[in-house]
């Protein structure tokens, strides 16, 4: 039978709106291996999976419209993103299929609650312990989820890494400060365990896009305050991972300084009143730019970071803007003392380098991630990810085109 956790305690919050807490439920999810068990009670599995969540997305879609109430920009950004999706849909399906049916995933869960769980992507044996991404996704902090990294799973896995995908409670589940509590607790279910599976819990790099590489940003800096001992921001009392764990920190499109990106997201969809409740209105909090310089501030002279740093953005990203990583590679480079590398993708949208250059059978974006990480980490692949995954496009080109221009992001 399938575990059953204990119910959370987190408090929740009073007036109109209040948080969602729940827990997993009982004979639905394991940690298992796809190829363990039968088929039947693998697809019982997903089954049974798949109805607890669509009903626990439609609650939570329910309680997020009642308390925004759309505005005509959300319905456009909506309609702009559901068309995205069709237009792209067989190729969602092609991944959708591979990730439910590949071998070499596991699942996991790293906390009490329905969505502090993960994926790791395994590949075959080694003498020696692998070296370990740990990717937060992006989703606007509502619509994230861990299979939205999948395609990058199955590639970087491909390249020799072990690679873990963590979900993470999203609003109206939790604000941000839950969001980031969740990014320190997968981390350190990481450090902990990854090592049963082959990994180097000492050669660990945390990665994020969008949403995810900002709480992933917050989660490294408060561990860089726990390791100095700054009250800029504060962990959890449980949780003491160390930052030296962490090799590298690679930032995808992130938005790093909120109260600046804040009219931009209001005037695309995403309203004042939940950009007031995601943030609890303290987005200088919960900005990374902000929380380094007041780090800075706080320590008196300029922090030493051990980590290897990259960020990288398109230059046609109008969701979050590229000067949004320009800003924090300097914030770094002046109060940590960082080595950060920018790479600023010329002519790039928010999604083109994690969506629909993949599906072209292009990765310029992997191909600079992986090159930075060999300046550190020393890896043997298994196989050739672009052979394996990108050998040709995953639908015609001019669908991709179209896609990319309804794309809402």
């Amino acid at each position: 039978m399938g575990r059953r956790w204990p119910e959370s305690r987190l408090p929740g919050r009073s007036g109109r709106f209040g948080l969602v807490h729940d827990r997993v439920w009982e004979g639905s999810r394991r940690s298992r291996s796809s190829s363990v068990g039968s088929v039947i009670e693998g697809a019982e599995d997903t089954l049974a999976e798949g109805w607890q969540v669509t009903a626990f997305l439609t609650t939570m879609t329910s309680r997020l419209v009642s308390f925004i109430g759309f505005s005509f920009a959300a319905w456009v950004m909506f309609f702009r993103l559901v068309a995205f999706a069709l237009v792209l849909l067989p190729a969602f399906l092609r991944v959708v299929f591979r990730y439910f049916t590949s071998t070499y995933i596991i699942r996991e869960f790293y906390g009490p609650e329905r969505r502090q769980s993960l994926d790791l992507y395994v590949r075959g044996q080694r003498e020696e312990k692998a070296p370990v991404i740990v990717f937060f996704s992006g989703g606007a902090w509502i619509i994230g989820y861990k299979a939205w990294g999948a395609l990058m799973g199955m590639t970087y896995s491909a390249a020799g890494y072990i690679f873990v995908s963590p979900d993470y409670r999203n609003f109206p589940q939790a604000f941000v400060h839950g969001m980031v509590d969740d990014v320190d607790l997968a981390l350190e279910w990481c450090i902990n365990n990854v090592e049963k599976y082959g990994g180097d819990k000492d050669n660990i790099v945390l990665m994020g896009q969008s949403a995810g590489a900002q709480l992933s940003a917050m989660s490294m800096l408060r561990a860089l305050c726990r390791k100095n001992g700054l009250e800029t921001v504060k962990s959890k009392p449980q949780i003491d991972w160390k930052i030296d764990s962490i090799r590298g920190f690679v930032g995808i499109s992130g938005p790093y300084n909120l109260v600046r990106l804040g009219p931009r997201l209001a005037s695309r969809g995403l309203s004042t009143s939940v950009i007031g409740a995601l943030f609890e209105g303290k987005e200088e909090l919960y900005s990374p730019t902000l929380v380094v310089e007041k780090m800075a501030e706080e320590n008196g002279d300029p922090l030493v970071c051990p980590i290897e740093i990259m960020l990288a953005h398109g230059t046609s990203d109008v969701t979050c803007p590229h000067d949004q990583s320009v800003e924090f590679s300097k914030a770094l480079n002046f109060a940590l003392e960082a080595n950060v590398r920018l790479e600023l993708m010329s002519g790039l949208s928010h999604t083109d380098p994690i969506i629909e250059l993949p599906m072209k059978a292009l990765d310029p974006l992997m191909e600079k991630i992986l090159l930075f990480l060999e300046t550190f980490v020393r890896i043997t692949p298994i196989k050739d990810p672009f052979s394996e995954e990108y050998s040709s496009p995953m639908l015609p080109i001019f669908l991709i085109d179209l896609a990319a221009a309804i794309n809402p992001f």
